[in-house]
Order: C-alpha cells, then structure tokens, then sequence
C-alpha cells in the first residue's frame, strides 16, 4: 500500500511539472508570435514613414529645380524632411522597433530549445524534478531576454495578442493535434 501511494504521488508530480512545462511552452509561443506581429507592424509604420520622407525630399528638390515658383515652400519642405532624416533614429518607434527585432530573434532560439526539451519531457525520459528545473531555466531565459531586449516592457496591443493566440493555437494543432490548453 506504501508503495502504491509513493508510486501515485510519482505520478501526479510528473503530470504536474509536465503540465506546467507544456503551458510555460505554449506562453512561449504566443509571446514569440506576438513580438513578431509587433515588430512587423512598427517596421511597417517606419517604412511608410521612411517613403513620405523620400517622396517629399525628392519633390521638394525636383520642384527647386525645376524652377517651380514659391521657393519659401519647397525651402521650408526641405527644412521639414531634413528634421525628419535627423530625428527618425531618435524616434521612440525606431528604438522599439530594433529593440523588438533581436528580443524576437532570442524567443525564437528559446522555443526552439524548449520544443527540443518538449520531446524529451513528453517522452518521459525525465522526472518531475528535472522538468521543474527545465521549466524554471525556460522562464529565467525568457525574463532576460525580455529585461535585455525591452527593458521598460512591451505595450499590450489586444490584436496582436488575439492574432498570436490563434497562430499559436493553428501552431499546436497541426504540429501536435491537440489545442495548446490541453496536453497532448
């Protein structure tokens, strides 16, 4: 009968830590998904920005030589696009931005690790004290990679957050045919 029990306590250890492995796993993935969405809008904004910018330079010196009349208008376009090529790197966008490019590159390397560790867990091939050690080392990464990389913290953007859920969800089912609440 003792041993039934110490068996069973064995049993729901592991599930335990295998559960809350699975669950930091699919965080991972939503977060990794959802600083990618971030990433990608800013650098979308940045572009944008970065084409008015050439088009109003381009125009405004086009029109000076040209010989268009209302100097003081293309003078002060040019004043105005020369301030924005100063000011752009300053921008806290462009700063983000970057900041969100490696802080995505370094989630990615996680999850690939810890879909590697994953298997292993899964497997059974390790018990409950080595994946709790597994899962708090996965979520001492994350933590510095994100005190690193985004050291004020990131703005929740709720479409980005529904967009990464569902991607991770669309992520889990296919690769694993479960829904990314449920343990495979």
């Amino acid at each position: 009968m003792n041993e039934d029990a110490e068996s069973q306590a064995k049993t729901e250890a592991f599930n335990r830590a295998h559960n809350l492995y699975w669950v930091e796993l699919v965080q991972l993935k939503i977060d990794t998904v959802y600083v990618e969405r971030y990433r990608d809008w800013l650098t979308t904004w940045l572009t944008r920005f970065a084409i008015g910018r050439a088009v109003v330079s381009v125009g405004a010196l086009g029109s000076w030589f040209a010989g268009i009349g209302h100097p003081e208008v293309w003078g002060a376009v040019i004043v105005v696009s020369q301030v924005a090529e100063a000011v752009v790197n300053a921008l806290p966008l462009s700063t983000r931005q970057k900041s969100l490019s490696a802080f995505a590159l370094a989630l990615e390397s996680i999850l690939i690790d810890a879909l590697l560790e994953w298997e292993t867990i899964h497997s059974g091939e390790i018990d409950a004290p080595e994946i709790t050690r597994r899962r708090h080392v996965l979520m001492r990464l994350r933590h510095e990679t994100e005190v690193k990389n985004i050291p004020t913290g990131l703005p929740t953007k709720r479409r980005f957050s529904v967009l990464a859920e569902r991607e991770a969800a669309a992520y889990f089912e296919t690769t694993y045919n479960t829904r990314p609440l449920n343990e495979p």
